[in-house]
Parts: structure tokens; sequence; C-alpha cells
């Protein structure tokens, strides 16, 4: 049976979808959480993010799912190659609005991207091998936290469900490569109750059609998360974490002092070491006094 999709907002374009994961999909990536075997990551990018990730090697259920998204969405040759996805389990105060980036180079290492067309990707301001996927995507395993969209021309909140699937676009493909800004958005979690998601998104040249009528479109599945950077998307607010900041400059080194005088008025002029002025300051030697 056909999933059925729902297109909440107009722009960006969301879909969401509650039937289109099986229930034995959603069970397996229960009983792996229930052991202890996770790896935790902590993180504070204005607010503390805790996030406990497990990975999946890929099976017959992952490949189902990776083929109903490619379905849904109108992609071919979509399915990923690469052989370990991640869940994660999220604990925080809320998280800061931003667009979702993926490092190529990470999904260039599991799957071949040859096909991409870089000059038709929105780069991080900070890497240009870190670009705005098509499409994102959110899977919910349980019912907490949810996504809101601030600048969206429709549905701005959504809530998280058991089975629920969130894909939103993130170009108009005549602007390209310059992103959507309504496609900003930030994650809802509770700091005691941990919110269990899968993070993907499709990398391409051009918007799939999402409604299967028209020609599919070429294009990559991803999972977000990597040793590199485990929470969610490559998310540019976190690049505290990865890019130390330019040192400050630092002030020229005066060799020189000139003093001179006139009348009332001292002047101070230092040079530095290839003799340009740097410091040239006035002083009052003594206060006028008139009578």
């Amino acid at each position: 049976m056909a999933p059925s999709i729902q297109l909440v907002s107009q722009d960006p374009r969301i879909w969401v979808t509650d039937d289109s994961v099986s229930a034995e999909f959603l069970q397996s990536v229960d009983d792996a959480f229930k052991s202890e075997n996770r790896h935790v990551v902590e993180k504070h990018s204005g607010r503390k993010i805790v996030a406990r990730n497990l990975d999946f090697e890929k099976d017959d259920l992952w490949q189902e799912l990776f083929q109903r998204i490619s379905d849904i969405c109108g992609l071919e040759g979509a399915v990923p190659h690469h052989r370990n996805f991640m869940v994660t389990e999220v604990y925080g105060s809320g998280q800061d609005a931003h667009v979702d980036h993926a490092n190529v180079d990470d999904v260039a290492a599991g799957d071949p991207i040859d096909f991409l067309d870089m000059t038709r990707q929105s780069p991080s301001n900070s890497d240009p091998r870190r670009v705005v996927p098509t499409i994102s995507i959110i899977l919910y395993f349980n019912s907490v936290g949810g996504i809101r969209f601030p600048y969206a021309d429709g549905m701005q909140t959504i809530a998280g469900k058991r089975g629920r699937m969130i894909l939103f676009e993130n170009y108009q493909d005549e602007r390209r490569p310059l992103h959507k800004t309504s496609a900003t958005h930030y994650g809802i979690y509770f700091e005691q109750v941990p919110k269990r998601l899968l993070v993907l998104g499709v990398l391409a040249n051009e918007t799939p059609p999402m409604n299967g009528s028209a020609k599919p479109t070429k294009g990559l599945i991803y999972c977000a998360g990597t040793e590199r950077d485990p929470l969610f998307h490559d998310n540019p607010s976190y690049d505290v974490y990865k890019y130390s900041p330019p040192p400050a400059a630092k002030a020229d080194l005066i060799i020189t002092l000139d003093v001179s005088s006139k009348k009332e008025t001292c002047t101070v002029l230092g040079r530095n070491m290839a003799g340009e002025e740097v410091y040239n300051l006035p002083y009052l030697l003594y206060p006028p006094f008139f009578f």
C-alpha cells in the first residue's frame, strides 16, 4: 500500500507521512537501544545538547526504508551503498535555528558522488565541502519533541510521532546555488526525556518531483552523523568545535619614539621597524590661563 503524504507548507515545501515505515523496523531499533553499547556526545552551542548514538549495519529492513524514501521523493539510484547508519537519542534544552549541511567528503567515503555538481550546492561559509542538501529528512522513533520552522509559510511546528517522517526542501532550483532561508529550523528537545530519531538527507542537483509523476531525479540518500561529527547534520552553529578562531592581530611594535614640543603642546611620534608611522598623539603640556 502506498504511503499517504501530506504537504503542510508551501515555502519551504514540507511533507509529513506517518505510515511509511514498517513496525518491524521501528521495533528493531527499539530493541537495539536496550543495550548499553552507545556512544555519548555532549556539545554546547549556546545550549547544552547530549546525544546517545547507536550505529546500525544495513540489512533488509534498512534497504526497505531507503527504497521507500527513494520512491516518495522520486529518486533514481539513490539507495546508499554505505554499510553503517546512526540513530540518535537526544536530550537538551533546545537547538539554535540553522540550515542543514552535509560534508560531501564524509558521504563520498561510502558512496560515489561524481554526479554532484558543486556549483549548484550552497556551501558553508567555513568549509566549501559542507553543502546544504537538496532534501532533509527526519524519522521519529518516539513521540517526543518536534521541529519548528520559524520562517515557513504554512505549518511552522510539527510534533514528533513514532513512525513519522518529515521531509523538506532546502532549495528553489531557479535560484541555486542559493538555499531557502525559509528552510531554517530547529529541533525541540526535553532535558529529561530523550527524543529518538534518524536524520537523513538527499544530495542532488535539482529538487526531485516528490509526486512520482515526473522523470526520476538522480540523487543519493545519506545518513547524517559520522565519527568526526556525530550530532545530526553538519550544523554550522557547532563550528566552534571544529575550527579554532584566528589569532587576534598584534599591534605593531614601536621601535623609535620622537618627541617634539611647540608652545604648550608636546607631540609623541612612534615608528615601527619599517619606519612607518604607527603612533602620533599630541599632549597639552599645561592648561592655558587667560587673564
